[in-house]
């Protein structure tokens, strides 16, 4: 039986990141998957970057990732101003270059992952979307294209982060997994979050399957602490974000 660690939106919260990684190496699985968001939000985005790309087998983009390449228009846009010169020209190329999606055989599941949605890192499907949209979770578009490029095949199984809110969900023999935050839970538990899925990678012969959620408590303080002397923009959402869940 393999196993997989999940991760997504770390949101440059290094503690949360550190205690999350740690839980993993506990459990001694050694493939991890990351959905994206690795920056925005949170004090260290450089070392969250490096932390992912040295820890984890895949990689998607996330729309922050996305939106942390793009050039600084006007004073608004505090988060490209204040993370790309931390970043550097090397790790945004590396932001920059992450893919959309990523599929593959999961216990004879066609697995795909997705860090918001099939049609945009921006569009996001939440927790109380009608099922008619979480339906289309499962769509092939032109940014997924087929289910391991195999023309007319489409995914049965789908995770993804964007939300902040984890929860797994049968749909019509298929499968919806959201595997919530790392770094901002936003579902009024203070712990981080990921998922473990066990079952046979490339496995293409049905067999048993199983999708965990945990949570793991971290020092939502040095979080703070840190905040406060890094000088990033908007710390008091930040703060409000991390302090809210009770």
């Amino acid at each position: 039986m393999d196993r997989i660690a999940v991760i997504s939106d770390i949101h440059a919260n290094l503690p949360a990141l550190r205690a999350v990684l740690a839980d993993i190496d506990r459990r001694n699985i050694r493939r991890i998957f990351c959905l994206g968001d690795l920056v925005g939000k949170g004090p260290h985005p450089s070392e969250a970057v490096d932390l992912v790309r040295e820890r984890c087998e895949v990689v998607l983009q996330g729309n922050w990732d996305h939106k942390m390449t793009l050039p600084p228009e006007n004073e608004e846009w505090v988060w490209q101003l204040w993370g790309q010169p931390l970043l550097g020209d090397a790790r945004l190329d590396y932001l920059r270059g992450l893919p959309f999606s990523h599929d593959f055989y999961w216990s004879g599941r066609k697995a795909r992952l997705l860090h918001a949605s099939p049609t945009s890192v921006y569009d996001r499907i939440r927790l109380k979307a009608t099922e008619a949209e979480k339906m289309a979770m499962f769509d092939n578009t032109p940014l997924t294209v087929d289910w391991l490029g195999r023309k007319g095949e489409a995914p049965d199984l789908v995770l993804y982060g964007d939300i902040h809110m984890a929860y797994a969900l049968p749909l019509e023999n298929r499968f919806l997994v959201n595997v919530g935050s790392v770094g901002l839970p936003l579902d009024e538990n203070p712990l981080a979050a990921y998922v473990v899925l066990e079952g046979l990678l490339h496995g293409e012969e049905s067999s048993a399957f199983s999708v965990q959620i945990v949570r793991i408590p971290y020092d939502r303080d040095e979080a703070l602490r840190e905040a406060a002397v890094t000088g990033m923009p908007r710390r008091e959402k930040f703060v409000r974000d991390v302090t809210r869940a009770k």
